[in-house]
């Protein structure tokens, strides 16, 4: 068996290439432009990316940090492209592009729908928190739609531990705001039924309550004073009326300018002189009526009024001289009587209202200490429920701002480094890329034409050259012995 010679082999390839260099032009300028316009009739691809970054909390051990950060970044982000790609998140994709184009897919439909915007979407991880999301369409509107939205889902997913520890914060205060905020609107009103139920018994009317009690004691004296002397004025004409009589007094008068009369007429004539003897006779007769008409015991208020009655024309020795010509009109003595007895009525009905009075007043003002001590309890109560209410509504008002800032340095945040843009051009590969492509395709197909030429001439000669030898008809040939000396 005789060594193969590598000359000799690449000196037959290129004695065939030089020979069949029209198969191998052929291919070339048929493929290579055939390519071209067969790259541009395909459907075209739009692209779209964006970068994020995911900014974990700090840890305490500097050595473990980057490794612990990597790894659980990792494991995070592959949880996350779980979550992003899972039936139930491209589902409303898939939901939301049927409704749009107004198509109603079966569920085999629907899952393949799914499948294949499974294949369109790629999420990876550059390091350092950096993670790149693409989604791949013919649209670019659709494209860039369909980026936001699972770009919006990854992120979600990223913050939803820190949302929902937040979220929970603020429900759980949201509830403890209401609790508390019926406590507050309970206690007030508890606070304002007992100042509506007690208005004069309150500290604000201390003062006022004090100074009525103090003016009414005043009118209180007052009318002590003035019933006092009604009463003197009272009793002095009731002895007065009782122990007189005016036909007595008028015979005292009589006897008194009778004894007046008779010293006169003692300078002038003697005892037994008749008009003495008259005189002395007339003063004896007055005594006896005095005797007669004076009682052995007082009179009563209504023996005194009746008496009045009887003897009215008597009173006029109780008028006092008319000041001017017509005469005026005087009080007796009885009806003075009756005057300071009304008076004394009416000052006791005055003094009782003031005891009425002064008793509310004194009731009211005993009650003070107790209302107040019940008013402070409920104002402090009601200033309690008013400032937990105050703190636990600041409160909430910082957690729901924390969970729409992310202001605290601890927590995670993801911030976009690249948005998502529409893309205004296809995705296709590079021209060199192609042509080197088109023209790998075009030598592969030349050698396989030069191949099957050269087989086929190989054939042919070796058939016409053994119907030479053996005068027979050669059907074909098995390939070809190497040359042996004989």
């Amino acid at each position: 068996m005789t060594p193969i010679n590598p000359v000799e082999i690449i000196q037959q390839l290129l004695d065939i290439l030089k020979r069949r260099f029209d198969l191998l032009l052929i291919p070339a300028f048929v493929l290579i432009p055939g390519g071209f316009m067969a790259f541009k009739k395909l459907p075209k691809n739009y692209k779209s990316s964006t970068k994020i970054v995911i900014e974990e909390p700090k840890h305490s051990n500097p050595f473990l940090e980057r490794f612990t950060i990597s790894t659980r970044l990792k494991k995070r982000i592959l949880l996350l492209t779980n979550i992003v790609t899972s039936h139930q998140v491209l589902g409303r994709i898939v939901d939301r592009d049927a409704k749009a184009a107004k198509k109603k897919l079966d569920p085999r439909q629907r899952h393949y729908a799914i499948l294949g915007l499974r294949r369109k979407i790629k999420i990876m991880y550059l390091g350092q928190g950096l993670v790149q999301l693409e989604f791949a369409c013919r649209v670019p509107k659709v494209c860039l739609d369909n980026l936001n939205f699972i770009l919006n889902q990854f992120m979600t997913e990223t913050l939803r531990p820190q949302k929902q520890a937040v979220t929970r914060s603020s429900e759980f205060l949201s509830k403890q705001i209401k609790r508390l905020k019926n406590t507050l609107k309970h206690t007030e009103s508890r606070l304002m039924n007992y100042k509506q139920k007690h208005p004069l018994e309150l500290p604000e009317t201390y003062k006022v309550n004090l100074n009525a009690f103090i003016h009414l004691r005043k009118q209180m004296m007052k009318a002590k004073i003035k019933m006092a002397s009604a009463e003197r004025r009272r009793d002095f004409l009731y002895q007065k009326l009782r122990f007189s009589d005016p036909v007595l007094d008028r015979l005292k008068q009589k006897k008194t300018a009778l004894q007046i009369k008779i010293s006169q007429a003692q300078m002038r004539y003697t005892s037994r002189h008749p008009f003495m003897k008259r005189l002395k006779a007339k003063l004896a007769s007055l005594r006896a009526a005095i005797r007669r008409h004076t009682p052995k015991k007082g009179r009563s208020l209504k023996e005194i009024e009746q008496f009045m009655q009887w003897g009215r024309g008597a009173d006029a020795i109780y008028k006092e001289a008319p000041s001017g010509d017509k005469p005026a009109r005087t009080m007796t003595p009885f009806e003075r009587l009756q005057k300071a007895m009304i008076d004394i009525v009416v000052l006791k009905k005055k003094l009782k209202g003031y005891e009425i009075k002064l008793s509310v007043l004194k009731q009211r003002m005993s009650a003070y200490p107790k209302r107040e001590q019940r008013l402070e309890k409920l104002k402090r109560e009601a200033t309690i429920s008013r400032n937990l209410y105050v703190k636990l509504r600041t409160l909430y008002e910082e957690s729901l701002l924390r969970r729409e800032l992310e202001i605290f340095d601890s927590s995670r945040r993801v911030l976009v480094v690249e948005p998502a843009v529409l893309p205004l051009f296809p995705v296709s590969p590079k021209k060199p890329i192609v042509l080197g492509g088109a023209f790998v395709a075009s030598m592969m197909l030349s050698i396989l034409l030069i191949a099957i030429a050269e087989l086929s001439d190989q054939s042919v000669k070796s058939s016409r050259e053994a119907s030479g030898i053996f005068d027979a008809e050669v059907i074909g040939s098995f390939g070809r012995l190497p040359n042996v000396e004989l």
